[in-house]
């Protein structure tokens, strides 16, 4: 394979793993910025939800140890010198919460794990599911839950197993209550967005 064939096959590849990711929006991107995220789950009795996270940039930084180490400036050719994104999850009483007695002191909490943590670098796609707007977080997992229950009927169509087959029916039924649910809050989303613009 030579080096023309090489780059067309890496540029496919990434051109596939950045597929459904939104572009780097450069006017949005600023520390105080909102990203969201939504996705849909079962639990063991039964019971389904939606959830739509709430990403907040927090920091844009080169990454740490990049510039100097000891004092010294780093040769720029040996170390990543991209600036990155740094979002934190906002979740009440885990990554936010009360500081202090005071009246009103909320903020970021100290220690927050890595579960909580994501960075992209600027001009780079977004991580995937990851949105500047609601609406667009939940189209994208609805059209990631369409492509799941596609996938989940062809292989119910193909497995001759029964037992496999009624596993794969109760994963089925549940990726359609899912389904149903993001398309739910979906237009629910979309008509508040609309009367807050009246």
């Amino acid at each position: 394979m030579n080096i023309a064939d090489r780059i067309a096959t890496l540029s496919s590849l990434r051109a596939e793993m950045n597929k459904g990711k939104q572009p780097f929006p450069t006017s949005r991107i600023k520390v105080g910025a909102i990203l969201f995220k939504a996705f849909a789950c079962s639990y063991d009795d039964g019971s389904s939800e939606v959830e739509l996270q709430e990403w907040h940039v927090r920091t844009i930084a080169k990454k740490r140890g990049s510039q100097t180490r000891r004092g010294r400036k780093l040769d720029s050719n040996y170390y990543d010198q991209r600036t990155y994104v740094y979002v934190i999850q906002k979740i009440k009483g885990v990554t936010w919460g009360k500081l202090s007695r005071k009246n009103g002191d909320f903020g970021w909490l100290k220690s927050i794990s890595k579960n909580f943590r994501e960075s992209f670098a600027v001009g780079e796609p977004l991580p995937k599911g990851m949105f500047t707007t609601k609406q667009a977080a939940f189209k994208f997992a609805i059209k990631e839950h369409e492509a799941r229950i596609k996938r989940v009927r062809a292989y119910i169509k193909e497995e001759e197993d029964p037992e496999e087959i009624a596993d794969l029916g109760v994963d089925l039924s549940e990726y359609e209550k899912e389904l149903k649910l993001l398309k739910s809050r979906l237009t629910r989303v979309k008509n508040a967005e609309k009367k807050e613009k009246k």
